[in-house]
C-alpha cells in the first residue's frame, strides 16, 4: 500500500491560493447537489410512471367485475377473464426485445420511446372507451395498450438502473417496486368509485387522461444516462449468448413460468370470488384487491434484502423458492378452505398470497448475481440487462398460458370436495391450479441444486479504511489509491462500511491489524481492507494495497469481473497504469499542494513534516507560477496522455465509452480514480483533462462516477492514535 504515503502533495499558501480553494469546494459541493437532484428526480419519475404503467393491469379486476355484472358487450363473457392476464403477458413478453434495442442501439431515443408508448397505450384505452364486443375490448386493452405501456417501462427502467448503478441500486428498485405496490392498493378504489359514479366508459377516458399527464411529467424527469447519450455512434458489439450454455438460466426461467402462470389467477378472480363465494359486496370485493396489493409495498424491499447478501444471507435459490411455496401453502389452506361468510381467511389469504408473489421479482437480483458469477468463473462476457429482459419476457409466457388456463377451469365444473369450502365450488380447478404452479416453481428452483449449497451464511461486510479529508458526501474519499478499492466495491457491488483515518494514525492501525510493514517506501499506507470471511493471509482478515485488495475481491466476488477478457484485460490495465505514471509529473504539482488544506489539523501537520523531509525543500515552492512552468508541465500532460486517448477512441464505429468498449473493467476504474483526484483539488485542471481529444476522457469519466461516488456504511472502529 505503499502508493497512497509515497506521493507528498506539498501545500500552497496565499490569498489566491486560499480563494482558489473555496471556489474549488464550491464546484464541488454544486455538482454534488446536481448530480443528487438529477437522481432523486429519476427516482421520484420512475415512481410515478408506475401509475400509467401498472394501474390498470394490476387493477383490472374491478372491470371484469363490472362486465360480469353488467353485461353490455356482443360474444363471450368468460374472454373479460382473459384480458387482464394477457395485459400483464404481452408487456412481459415484449420485454425482451425493447430491452435488447434500448440498452445500446437506440439508447439515446429512451424519452422519445416511452414518449411515443403514452401515444399508444392512450389511443388503446380511449378506444377500448367505445368497446360494443369482447373481441375489441380483448384488442384495446389486453394487447395496445399493454404494448404501449411495455414501450414506457423498458426504456425508463434501464435508465433508473444505470443512475443507480452502484451499490444503492437494489434500494432503488425496492423503492420503485413499492410505489408500485402502492398504485396496485389505491387504484382499485379509485378505479370503483369511477366506476360506480360514471360508468366504465366515462371512466376509462378518466383514464386515458391520468395516463397521458403522469406518463409526460414523469417521463421528463427521467433522462437518459451520460454513458448512454452518444453510444449509438460506436460500433456494434454482439449480444453475448453464451449464458445459454449454463442449466441455471433454464431452472429460473422455469420456475418463472410457473409462478407467473398461477400469481394472475387471484389477480383477477379474487373480486369476483369474493361476490360470488364469499357472498360480499362490491366495495369489499374491491378491497379484497387492494389487500393482495397491499403487502407488496414492503416484501418488494425486503426480498431485495434478503437477495442482497447483506446480513445473514440464503443463496439465490432459497430467496427466489421461499415466495412460490409459501404462495403454496396459502393457497391451499386459506383459500381452498374459505367458507360462505368467512371474510377472515380470505382477507389472510389475500394479504398473504399478495405479499409472497409480489417479493417474487424482487428476487431477480440475486438470480442475476448468480448468472453473472457463473459467466465470470467461465470468463465469458453477460449483458444483465438483455438477461433481466429474458427473465421478463418469460414471466409473460406464464401470465398468458395461466390466463387462458384460468378461463378453461373456471367453466370446468367442480371437484368432488365440500361445497362449503372453496375446492367444491366453481373456483375449485382455479384454485388447485394457483397451488400446483406455485409449488412447481418453488421445487423447480430447489430441484436444480446440490441441498448442501442452498445455504451460505456470510454475515461480516467488507470493511474498508480510508484517509479522512473534511470534504462532504461523495467527495470525501480523495486519494486516487484509496478510491481505487472504493471503486472496485461499488463496482461489484459488495456491501461494505467504511471508517476514515488520518495520516499519523496509518502506521498504528497497520500494526494493531497484524500486517506485515512494507519492504520499500513507507511501512504502512491505505488502502486498507478488513474482511476475515476471505482473507486468510492475515489472523485479522485485513489486506492491504491497492492492487492486491482488487484481486482479492475479483477472486472472492467474481461478478462482474474486473477483467472481462481474461489475461488480456491485465495486460490492458498494467499498459493503462504505466501511461498514467508518466502523465503524473505533469499534473501532481498542480493538484497535491492544495491537499493539506482539507486535512485534519494532526493529518496537516504530519504531512507537511514528512513530505517536506522527503522532497527536501518547502512544499509552497513545488507549485508551479510562471507561466513558462506551467506550459511545460501541461505539454507533458498533452503528450503523455495521447495513448489513452487513442485507445480510448478505438477503430472506427467503437461502441462504448470504456477501454473495452461497453464493458468497464480494471483499468477505467484506475484511469476514473486519477481523474477524481484531481477534480477534488483543481477544478481548471480537471477541466483541461475531460477538453483531450474528442470527449473520450469524459466520457469514461461520467460512466464511472457511480462507482467513484458510492459510499458505505459508516462504522465505528477503534483506531489506536499516535502522540500528537
Amino acid at each position: 500500500m505503499s502508493e497512497t504515503e509515497e506521493y507528498s502533495p506539498p501545500r500552497r499558501d496565499g490569498e489566491r491560493d486560499i480563494l482558489e480553494l473555496e471556489e474549488s469546494a464550491v464546484d464541488a459541493e454544486q455538482r454534488q447537489i446536481e448530480s443528487s437532484r438529477t437522481k432523486l428526480a429519476v427516482l421520484i419519475g420512475s415512481g410515478i410512471i408506475q401509475l400509467p404503467i401498472w394501474g390498470f393491469a394490476m387493477s383490472y379486476g374491478v372491470f371484469q367485475q363490472y362486465y360480469f355484472d353488467n353485461w353490455t358487450l356482443e360474444g363471450n363473457r368468460n374472454i373479460t377473464g382473459v384480458i387482464g392476464t394477457t395485459a400483464n403477458g404481452v408487456m412481459y413478453l415484449s420485454m425482451p426485445f425493447l430491452f435488447a434495442l434500448f440498452t445500446r442501439r437506440w439508447a439515446h431515443r429512451r424519452q422519445i420511446a416511452a414518449l411515443c408508448g403514452t401515444v399508444i397505450a392512450c389511443v388503446s384505452f380511449f378506444l377500448s372507451a367505445y368497446s360494443t364486443t369482447v373481441g375489441h375490448l380483448l384488442v384495446t386493452q389486453g394487447i395496445a395498450s399493454a404494448l404501449g405501456c411495455a414501450l414506457v417501462y423498458s426504456p425508463t427502467t434501464l435508465s433508473l438502473g444505470e443512475w443507480y448503478s452502484s451499490s444503492n441500486r437494489a434500494l432503488a428498485y425496492g423503492i420503485v417496486l413499492s410505489c408500485k405496490n402502492i398504485v396496485g392498493t389505491s387504484c382499485p378504489f379509485m378505479l370503483r368509485a369511477l366506476i360506480d359514479h360514471y360508468g366504465f366508459r366515462t371512466t376509462l377516458k378518466a383514464w386515458t387522461a391520468i395516463v397521458g399527464g403522469t406518463s409526460i411529467l414523469a417521463i421528463f424527469m427521467i433522462p437518459t444516462h451520460p454513458s448512454k447519450v452518444s453510444i449509438h455512434k460506436t460500433r456494434a458489439r454482439k449480444i453475448p449468448w453464451e449464458f445459454l450454455r449454463h442449466r441455471s438460466i433454464y431452472f429460473y426461467s422455469i420456475a418463472i413460468i410457473f409462478q407467473s402462470s398461477g400469481y394472475g389467477i387471484p389477480q383477477t378472480y379474487l373480486s369476483t370470488y369474493a361476490r360470488d363465494i364469499v357472498m360480499l359486496s362490491q366495495t369489499s370485493g374491491t378491497l379484497m384487491l387492494a389487500l393482495f396489493n397491499a403487502p407488496g409495498i414492503i416484501a418488494s424491499s425486503f426480498f431485495g434484502w434478503l437477495s442482497d447478501n447483506k446480513r445473514v444471507s440464503l443463496s439465490a435459490q432459497a430467496v427466489s423458492a421461499i415466495p412460490p411455496i409459501s404462495c403454496t401453502l396459502a393457497t391451499f389452506f386459506f383459500w381452498g378452505l374459505t367458507t360462505q361468510g368467512n371474510i377472515g381467511l380470505l382477507i389472510v389469504f389475500s394479504m398473504t398470497f399478495g405479499f409472497f408473489s409480489s417479493g417474487y421479482s424482487a428476487t431477480w437480483g440475486g438470480m442475476l448475481k448468480q448468472m453473472e458469477r457463473e459467466s465470470a468463473e467461465r470468463n465469458e462476457p453477460i449483458d444483465p440487462g438483455m438477461l433481466y429482459g429474458i427473465l421478463n419476457g418469460v414471466r409473460g409466457i406464464g401470465y398468458t398460458g395461466g390466463g387462458f388456463a384460468g378461463m378453461g377451469l373456471l367453466t370446468a365444473g367442480t371437484i368432488s370436495a365440500n361445497p362449503l369450502f372453496g375446492y367444491g365450488t366453481s373456483y375449485g380447478p382455479l384454485i388447485l391450479f394457483t397451488g400446483l404452479s406455485s409449488l412447481l416453481g418453488g421445487w423447480v428452483v430447489l430441484w436444480g441444486w446440490n441441498w448442501k449449497r442452498l445455504l451460505s451464511f456470510s454475515s461480516e461486510r467488507v470493511h474498508l479504511f480510508d484517509l479522512y479529508s473534511n470534504f462532504s458526501g461523495s467527495s470525501k474519499s480523495w486519494s486516487y489509491n484509496t478510491l481505487k478499492a472504493r471503486a472496485v466495491l461499488n463496482f461489484k457491488g459488495i456491501p461494505y462500511t467504511q471508517s476514515w483515518v488520518t495520516y499519523p494514525d496509518i502506521k498504528l492501525l497497520g500494526a494493531s491489524l497484524g500486517l506485515p510493514p512494507n519492504e520499500q517506501g513507507r511501512a504502512y499506507t491505505l488502502p486498507t481492507i478488513v474482511h476475515k470471511a476471505s482473507v486468510t493471509s492475515s489472523p485479522t482478515g485485513a489486506l492491504t494495497d491497492s492492487v492486491s485488495i482488487a484481486l482479492h475481491l475479483d477472486k472472492t466476488f467474481p461478478s462482474p469481473p474486473l477483467f472481462p477478457s481474461g489475461d488480456a484485460s491485465y495486460a490492458l490495465f498494467v499498459a493503462v497504469a504505466k501511461i498514467i505514471t508518466l502523465i503524473e509529473p505533469g499534473f501532481r504539482p498542480f493538484v497535491v499542494p492544495r491537499v493539506p488544506a482539507h486535512l485534519d489539523p494532526r493529518g496537516q501537520k504530519y504531512f507537511i513534516e514528512t513530505r517536506t523531509a522527503a522532497l527536501g525543500k518547502p512544499l509552497a515552492e513545488v507549485l508551479p507560477t510562471d507561466k513558462e512552468s506551467v506550459d511545460k508541465l501541461w505539454k507533458i500532460v498533452e503528450t503523455e496522455s495521447a495513448p489513452l486517448v487513442k485507445m480510448l477512441k478505438g477503430k472506427e464505429h467503437k461502441r462504448g465509452p470504456f477501454f473495452e468498449g461497453e464493458t468497464a473493467g480494471f483499468a477505467d476504474l484506475w484511469l476514473a480514480c486519477h481523474l477524481a483526484f484531481i477534480e477534488r483539488f483543481d477544478k481548471e485542471l480537471f477541466g483541461k483533462f475531460l477538453g483531450l481529444g474528442n470527449g473520450e476522457i469524459k466520457a469514461l469519466y461520467d460512466a464511472s462516477l457511480p462507482w467513484i461516488e458510492g459510499q458505505g456504511e459508516e462504522k465505528e472502529w477503534l483506531i489506536p492514535q499516535a502522540a500528537s
